[in-house]
């Protein structure tokens, strides 16, 4: 099967509320956080333990602030725990607590997309539109087309694979309907 078990889920869900509850408690400029991800739209695979946060900033702050808030925060969630900087067009904090890879990325909270002031910031809209758009059967259907795609060698936004990302997978079967169809 390649959907998470109940016990995964609800073990994953445990964690991301904790990690949510924890950044939100903490002092800081932050204004909001937000899952996000396959994990936030029930499309991962079975076995994935990806949970992606992101730590929503308000536009007003200059990029070095922003940058020095969202590893803060980050650093902040991992004390205790293996972690490491990443980097995508801003630094951000990844590591790993309870067999989870944890991604704590800052976004700049802007109300339309008009407003982009980093690549990152269009993730909430993507989150939105899916959880909005995509069905309960179509995420079966998404997992499907991820399960393939990895079968084939052809699944993964990471430089080194260089592949089809989930995201574009939600978006295929949302377009098609399902897995056959989107194939």
């Amino acid at each position: 099967t390649v959907t998470p078990s109940k016990t995964g889920l609800d073990a994953e869900k445990k964690l991301s509320d904790e990690v949510v509850a924890r950044l939100k408690a903490m002092d800081g400029r932050h204004v909001d956080v937000l899952v996000c991800g396959s994990i936030a739209r029930s499309t991962h695979l079975k076995g994935d333990r990806d949970i992606d946060i992101f730590v929503m900033l308000p536009p007003g702050i200059s990029e070095q602030e922003f940058e020095k808030e969202g590893l803060r925060l980050g650093k902040a969630v991992f004390r205790g725990h293996k972690w490491e900087k990443a980097y995508s067009q801003h630094p951000y904090i990844r590591g790993t607590i309870r067999g989870f890879d944890i991604e704590i990325i800052p976004s700049y909270k802007v109300e339309r997309a008009e407003q982009l002031q980093s690549a990152v910031d269009r993730s909430p809209f993507h989150n939105a539109y899916l959880l909005k758009n995509l069905s309960p059967m179509q995420r079966g259907e998404v997992r499907l087309l991820k399960q393939f795609l990895k079968g084939i060698g052809a699944y993964g936004a990471e430089l080194k694979v260089s592949s089809v990302p989930g995201y574009v997978t939600e978006l295929l079967i949302l377009k098609y309907g399902d897995f056959i169809k989107a194939k």
